[in-house]
């Protein structure tokens, strides 16, 4: 394994896409043997002194330092003894991909600390001063959000050209650095679902950045994978997020509600206030938000829109291309930009998404939302969604 690793970063003679082959060999070798390569652990990082975590989705994250500077060390978090093997395997997947992601909008990767937790390695990376992408908008309103949104494209165009799939973008994952660079962490989170056998509470607020096709897993209708597309839909509702400061679907609590409002094409309404989304990027948003998750755009087509409109605010003469419909309202629903083709869909009287031709599947899912809405215990349903799904 060692010499693998060392064959990939030296050998001049691999093209990229031999070096992706390679990599991905390299992961599955670690998996299966739970081993990682000697040159990824490292020493001297200090011993932790506050035991408490500052407890992620599936780790707890302490404080500590390396080489004089502060790090955050990421340790796994599993609830039964029987987990460990697996867990330890899903660690190694996410750390030789987390190291090979050297990015300037992406979380930096220092490498594995095996002496503050025996038996527990922890994945050690650079502390972020200023918190998550939220916790800085709140100190400092006047930053200019399109710059922040345009560099987190950026970073997920990069992961996508690597075919890796983010799988959990939301306010909570970006970090923000010293120089007010936003940073991609917990890339690789969903890759552990299947291995955690227990609720949490973090489960719950990822479900409204979740694509509508993440959802149908929990009503028994057809089980979807995390893709590039579902990334794009979180980014639509990320640009939400940090927009008004709050989750998408706010003024619902509910989660079940979101879900049903989700799956029946209904989306989070325009931001007003103080931060008003411009129409460009409003249309960009709804574009991510298609419900035919074929027609949403790529990574690399919502940078170059976004650099267009940073050009465009900074009065630049180059104009947006026209590639994406324009939206002329505010109304929370998708099926009001129904007639600019988002997706194949006609209107009702009263705006709401209708087929023309409803089919066995849908009539399926509103069958199972009425009997949700009926019968179903939120907490079970939360329970059966992060089994089923993440």
């Amino acid at each position: 394994m060692d010499a693998l690793e060392d064959v990939m970063r030296n050998a001049l003679c691999f093209t990229e896409a031999e070096r992706l082959e390679a990599h991905r060999f390299l992961v599955s070798l670690s998996k299966s043997s739970t081993n990682l390569p000697a040159s990824m652990f490292i020493t001297g990082v200090a011993p932790v002194k506050d035991k408490n975590s500052l407890g992620g989705t599936f780790g707890d994250v302490y404080r500590s330092t390396y080489n004089g500077k502060p790090v955050a060390l990421k340790r796994l978090r599993h609830f039964q003894q029987t987990e460990s093997h697996r867990i330890y395997r899903k660690f190694c997947q996410e750390a030789l991909i987390w190291q090979r992601l050297s990015y300037k909008f992406i979380l930096p990767f220092l490498g594995i600390d095996a002496e503050n937790f025996p038996r527990q390695p922890c994945m050690v990376s650079p502390w972020m001063m200023h918190g998550t992408i939220n916790q800085f908008l709140k100190r400092y309103p006047r930053v200019n959000i399109d710059k922040l949104l345009y560099e987190i494209s950026q970073g997920i165009d990069h992961l996508h050209s690597q075919n890796i799939v983010h799988g959990d973008i939301k306010g909570g994952n970006i970090l923000i650095d010293e120089l007010g660079q936003p940073r991609l962490a917990d890339f690789g989170l969903t890759i552990f679902a299947d291995a955690t056998r227990h609720n949490t509470t973090d489960c719950g607020g990822t479900l409204r950045w979740m694509a509508p096709e993440l959802l149908y897993p929990v009503l028994g209708i057809e089980n979807y994978k995390r893709t590039t597309a579902s990334d794009m839909y979180a980014y639509g509702c990320l640009c939400i997020e940090v927009y008004t400061g709050e989750v998408p679907f706010a003024e619902i609590r509910g989660e079940i509600m979101v879900l049903e409002k989700v799956i029946n094409g209904e989306r989070p309404g325009r931001p007003s206030g103080v931060n008003t989304m411009t129409n460009e990027l409003w249309n960009l948003v709804n574009a991510c938000w298609n419900h035919d998750r074929a027609a949403r755009p790529k990574s690399g087509l919502v940078v170059d829109h976004l650099k267009h409109i940073l050009r465009q605010s900074a009065t630049d003469p180059y104009a947006l291309p026209p590639m994406l419909p324009k939206v002329q309202s505010d109304t929370t629903s998708l099926a009001t930009v129904g007639h600019f083709s988002l997706f194949s869909q006609t209107l009702t009287p009263h705006g709401a998404p209708t087929r023309k031709r409803p089919s066995e599947e849908e009539a399926a899912l509103v069958r199972c939302l009425k009997r949700i809405r009926r019968h179903a215990d939120p907490s079970r349903m939360y329970h059966e969604l992060k089994l089923t799904n993440l």
